[in-house]
């Protein structure tokens, strides 16, 4: 292993946990580069991740919220002070760790190895809690944040972004652009991030008001803003048919990953044999330790085990793609996969993180929603995950897939869930 590339891997996951905090004015530590020389695969594969995250990231998050919510205007700024002061610490700690790893005797490395871990958990979780504070002051606040404040939460909107958490950067935005605060940009990362959670309405007026101002938006803001132009139709709709979920009981599912736990209510009257496919398999135990095989910023895929990557459950279903009134692939939203040569789907399913338009006309049935535990969704990760696939070379820099430790029916109707088998 070159040391060179072992410290671009190591760079760039320092950048992923401290990358926001090196772009407001508080002083931070500088990395100095290292000469290519070469280091043994022992060592280098003391780097890897052995400490995992806390189980619940959205208990946590919850818990946090809860306390935050309770603080006054000055007592958030006194928080918000002592996390980022840990946030520089873990930031220098990082890179002493680092330096030490590569330039001391190799039976020392142990030790700094174990520092990199602790310093890179502790310090994400500092960047984390500092998003969170300086949401809830935004949101106490009655004018505008001075110019720190406002760099860090414009900074934190964009490093929600690089990570998919899509419900933070949208509240972080409005409560920056409510209490006042102007920046190139800005405009048209709130109206994103709005789209991006299903506040299709606010999107599109938030996006025209950037337009207005004379805002270049990026291919991405220019789809979404699109995207909420040709919807109109289908969200009246879908607000019409959730309304009448509410008076259906229909089944709920509920997921404990290791990240936390998901709720979901399966759309039983619109996808009837996908409903009974889902809830058989969640009673056979069949979801029991499978994994998110893979991550994108749209979509969190589940069904895999170490020897059965794709997670078939032995049999074969109809695609229900083309019933009446299907639902549509929004955020939150649980969309079954399919064989596209044969239309026919088994277990693969997907939670979908953000508005999939695209994936409407396509063969994939929608059949449920997460109604408890959406912060969980931003949170989930696979190895190979985009931002990492930066650094896939380097296999023991990244941590664990995510998968569903359990899953159990909490609620369904009076009859038997068992699907309608097709033969391939």
């Amino acid at each position: 292993m070159n040391r060179t590339r072992l410290w671009g891997t190591i760079f760039i996951l320092a950048l992923g946990v401290f990358g926001v905090g090196a772009r407001v004015r508080w002083p931070e530590p500088t990395f100095v580069a290292v000469p290519a020389v070469e280091v043994t695969d022992v060592r280098s594969s003391n780097l890897q991740d052995e400490e995992e995250e806390p189980a619940s990231v959205n208990d946590q998050y919850l818990r946090d919220d809860a306390r935050l919510a309770a603080m006054s205007v000055e007592e958030l700024q006194t928080e918000l002070k002592k996390v980022l002061a840990d946030w520089r610490q873990q930031h220098s700690r990082v890179g002493q760790a680092v330096m030490q790893f590569h330039s001391e005797k190799e039976e020392q490395a142990p030790k700094w190895a174990s520092q990199f871990r602790d310093a890179k958990r502790k310090g994400e979780a500092a960047r984390k809690l500092a998003g969170q504070v300086a949401m809830h002051l935004l949101e106490k606040m009655t004018g505008p944040p001075d110019k720190d404040l406002a760099d860090l939460a414009f900074h934190s909107i964009d490093a929600y972004f690089m990570f998919h958490e899509y419900s933070k950067a949208y509240r972080m935005a409005k409560a920056l652009v409510e209490r006042g605060h102007q920046r190139p940009y800005l405009l048209p990362l709130y109206g994103h991030a709005a789209y991006c959670v299903n506040q299709l309405t606010e999107a599109r007026a938030i996006f025209s008001e950037a337009k207005v101002a004379g805002e270049t938006l990026t291919a991405d803001q220019d789809a979404a803003f699109d995207a909420c132009q040709k919807l109109r139709t289908t969200m009246e709709a879908e607000q019409a048919a959730l309304l009448k979920d509410q008076e259906s009981n229909l089944p709920r599912i509920e997921f404990q990953t290791t990240k936390g736990t998901i709720v979901v209510e399966l759309f039983e009257d619109h996808a009837p044999n996908t409903v009974n496919n889902i809830v058989f398999l969640v009673e056979q135990g069949f979801f029991k330790n499978r994994q998110f095989y893979e991550v994108s910023d749209s979509m969190a895929v589940t069904g895999s085990t170490t020897n059965d990557p794709y997670g078939q459950a032995g049999y074969w279903i109809k695609s229900e793609h083309d019933l009446p009134n299907r639902r549509p692939h929004l955020r939150g939203y649980l969309t079954m996969l399919v064989d596209v040569q044969a239309e026919l789907a088994s277990s693969q399913f997907a939670f979908v993180t953000r508005p999939r338009p695209d994936l409407d006309e396509q063969l994939n049935t929608v059949f449920g929603r997460v109604i408890e535990g959406d912060v969980v969704l931003d949170n989930l990760e696979r190895a190979g995950t985009q931002w990492q696939e930066m650094i896939k070379a380097q296999d023991s820099m990244i941590g664990q897939p995510d998968q569903i430790i359990s899953a159990r029916v909490i609620r369904k109707r009076d009859k038997d869930y068992v699907p309608e088998r097709v033969e391939r």
